[in-house]
């Protein structure tokens, strides 16, 4: 039976098959814009947040402004820790 961190691990791969450094920038970008939209509207600060994902508020901005990419276990905590799906984080799709 699949877990919860298995269908994200699997979301994850379908990202990662879009290819092209420029699609997964603009991918990264729209996820860390709502990343960040989710954060702001939940009322957390961003080293609230980095604390719960467990990484450093310096690496949840790069990843809010789309300046990095990050793991399939960083977005399965972020999800957690927004109450999202990954689905919403990656495709803005609920």
């Amino acid at each position: 039976m699949p877990t919860k961190i298995d269908d994200v691990a699997q979301k994850g791969l379908k990202l990662l098959q879009i290819g092209g450094g420029h699609a997964v920038n603009e991918m990264y970008l729209k996820m860390g814009e709502r990343i960040s939209f989710l954060r702001v509207s939940r009322g957390l600060s961003r080293e609230k947040l980095a604390e719960e994902v467990n990484i450093s508020p310096k690496f949840l901005y790069e990843i809010e402004t789309g300046k990095k990419g990050f793991s399939v276990r960083i977005l399965y905590d972020l999800c957690e820790a927004l109450d999202v799906t990954s689905e919403y984080l990656i495709n803005g799709e609920e």
